[in-house]
């Protein structure tokens, strides 16, 4: 029999971190409704745990084997949006807002973990569940800080979900990043009466970042880099510019393929500050690995995710999705049709019956033609260190980008609430299964030690590197 009365706590739940959106190492009121709520449900809690304040984790059970959920509640700056309304309409305009939807991430994974502890309860099973708080995910990676730390290797499978605008069991589609920041200091002087008595750092930033694009024909295959200035030394013209920043984010397959891009990239950083006579401080700012698949735990999550069947859109939810994707290009309109098609087989004829749909209401096919690697994710160190896997529901209309106004418009509407729901049923339920059946269990442990035999594990923060951030005030 379904509690309604837990979900409506945990639809509320994630409504007022909606209501009150908080960026990256400044989740207090988050991480306090979070894991209060769980402690309130039986779980003992511990908090501020590996270096992060706002980091928690809650446990129930005895025994093995230990099923991890893992949910995120950070925030991401300048992106305030009245809820439920289609036009761009910031409620603060300098304030944050759930761009990513992690509202409904960490809340939709509590209420998987409290729907397997009243299982366990229920049937007086053995086995622990786990619900990791895992702050800060945006612009610093605090997941692959705390595997650096010791974190998750007390579970023995991993389970989480992304708010997304399709339902499937996700493909491996996390790349491996490294982000550093480039600080160039040298001499000012007036620009027009002594020219020659200065270093201008400023210099120095332009001439990385030609070096850089010169680099980009020599790139292996699949490695990427994005930059930014992100200091110009000032706004006066007539002033020899002593301080200039830069910072450089790199993409690749694996780590390995990153780091030989980053090395590269440092060796132009340093070659530009010798031409303008300037010093070059590089600093480490975050890294993250590539995800590392688990074949049979995607299985087990499509079989569950199938006999559950996906949510169900009403004429209220189709509504407002029709507004949202007015305010879409053509071109964004077809992008999860496109990502259907290249990487799903059967997408093709799939994507030709949900081409015009407002909302996705069909489970993706689980059959993988080509991994569709379009981001990053800490969850990929977690992966590289237990098994992991992912789904995802849909909570917003088709062609809803992640990071935009759309999205943040659409985190309160009842579609987010039903995805809520049912992703914390099919988590809910395949954790079950795997607390219930060594046997699978195992096959999922043998296909994991069977990929680190095949690529050891490179740790996306180098063994030296110290977290380069504050947790009272971010840099």
């Amino acid at each position: 029999m379904i509690d309604n009365t837990l979900y409506e706590k945990v639809f509320e739940l994630s409504d007022r971190l909606w209501d009150n959106p908080e960026i990256h190492l400044q989740e207090k009121l988050a991480s306090k409704l979070l894991s209060d709520f769980l402690e309130e449900e039986g779980f003992r809690i511990e908090r501020g745990i590996y270096g992060f304040p706002t980091a928690f984790r809650a446990e129930y059970g005895v025994g093995e084997p230990t099923i991890g959920y893992l949910g995120e509640f950070d925030a991401l700056p300048r992106l305030s949006q009245e809820s439920k309304c289609s036009i761009k309409k910031p409620i603060n305009n300098e304030g944050p807002g759930h761009g990513c939807g992690h509202n409904l991430l960490g809340t939709a994974c509590i209420l998987a973990a409290i729907l397997s502890k009243r299982k366990l309860e229920k049937e007086n099973l053995k086995g622990k569940i786990v619900f990791y708080g895992c702050p800060a995910e945006e612009g610093i990676s605090a997941k692959a800080w705390m595997v650096k730390a010791g974190a998750f290797r007390d579970l023995d499978i991993a389970l989480t979900w992304h708010p997304g605008n399709a339902n499937m069991v996700m493909p491996c589609w996390a790349l491996a990043s490294v982000q550093k920041q480039y600080i160039f200091t040298g001499k000012s002087s007036h620009a027009a009466q002594a020219p020659g008595d200065g270093r201008n750092a400023l210099n120095a930033v332009e001439l990385m970042n030609i070096g850089t694009q010169f680099y980009r024909e020599e790139l292996p295959k699949n490695a990427m880099f994005h930059y930014a200035v992100t200091d110009g030394g000032g706004e006066a013209v007539n002033v020899v510019q002593d301080h200039a920043e830069c910072v450089y984010q790199v993409r690749g397959d694996t780590i390995q393929d990153v780091n030989l891009v980053v090395d590269r990239i440092d060796k132009i950083a340093k070659a530009a500050a010798v031409m303008t006579e300037t010093e070059c401080e590089i600093r480490f700012i975050k890294g993250c690995s590539n995800l590392l698949e688990n074949s049979r735990l995607n299985e087990l999550l499509y079989d569950v995710y199938s006999k559950l069947g996906v949510l169900e859109v009403d004429d209220e939810d189709i509504s407002f999705a029709k507004e949202i994707r007015q305010t879409f290009t053509d071109h964004e309109k077809k992008m999860d049709m496109l990502y259907l098609q290249e990487c799903f087989t059967g997408g093709k004829e799939l994507s030709e019956k949900l081409r015009d749909s407002p909302i996705i209401d069909s489970l993706y096919p689980r059959n993988i033609k080509k991994h569709g690697k379009t981001a990053s994710s800490d969850t990929g160190d977690v992966s590289q260190i237990v098994p992991l896997a992912h789904i995802q529901a849909a909570c917003f209309a088709q062609g809803t980008k992640l990071h935009s106004w759309q999205l943040v418009a659409q985190g309160k509407c009842n579609l987010a609430h039903k995805a809520i729901a049912k992703v914390g049923e099919v988590l809910s339920v395949a954790g079950l299964e795997l607390i219930k059946s060594p046997l699978i269990v195992q096959e999922i442990k043998n296909e994991f030690n069977q990929r680190r035999e095949e690529s050891e594990y490179l740790a996306s923060i180098p063994e030296d590197e110290e977290f380069p951030y504050s947790v009272d005030k971010n840099i």
